[in-house]
């Protein structure tokens, strides 16, 4: 696999996102998201560079990204890595690793859910889950009734900044400089 590290190109918008589920009665559901905004983070990306890697990577990412195996011999770099430089990039649909996340700056607590849920009622769960991450994290919150993890994933909120396996790595400035080859496409 090829490695690729990622970072923002400025401070306090490096953000780690957890989801959480709480099960209604009527199978309504809420869902709940814990956000941490970190000074500073970074991770890696891993882009496939084997026909093995590439069936690997369909096996685990295609249901995010709704590619079909006739696809694969059609996929190209930016299937796999964000353009440098794009903003408000979303990590969950690459073979992401995170790096590092240092000095919280903000940890926040979201309830979304069935719109006759009062705000008083949001900001109760809300805090019972802030209580019990104090406690115990992600399973401190899994304990509370009917609650249950859903996902978790990070996110740049400024323009994202790509190298080459590592943070002293040389900077890509266009993906189109990558020279990737899909090793599934066919030779003419």
């Amino acid at each position: 696999m090829l490695k690729f590290y990622v970072e923002p190109d400025y401070k306090k918008s490096f953000n780690e996102h957890t989801m959480f589920r709480k099960q209604l009665e009527e199978g309504k559901s809420i869902s709940i998201e814990y956000i941490i905004n970190w000074r500073w983070g970074s991770g890696f990306i891993y882009v496939p560079e084997t026909e093995e890697e590439l069936r690997n990577w369909f096996d685990r990412f295609t249901e995010n990204q709704g590619i079909t195996e006739e696809e694969l011999p059609e996929l190209t770099i930016y299937n796999f890595l964000p353009e440098p430089g794009e903003e408000g990039v979303e990590l969950d649909g690459y073979d992401f690793e995170l790096n590092e996340g240092w000095d919280c700056c903000a940890e926040d607590w979201y309830v979304y859910g069935p719109t006759d849920m009062s705000e008083e009622e949001k900001e109760e769960l809300s805090e019972q889950c802030r209580e019990a991450y104090e406690e115990n994290y992600e399973d401190g919150v899994t304990n509370l009734e009917n609650i249950s993890h859903v996902s978790w994933w990070c996110s740049i909120d400024t323009g994202i900044v790509i190298k080459k396996e590592s943070e002293d790595g040389e900077e890509i400035k266009s993906l189109s400089e990558l020279n990737w080859k899909n090793s599934l496409k066919k030779e003419n």
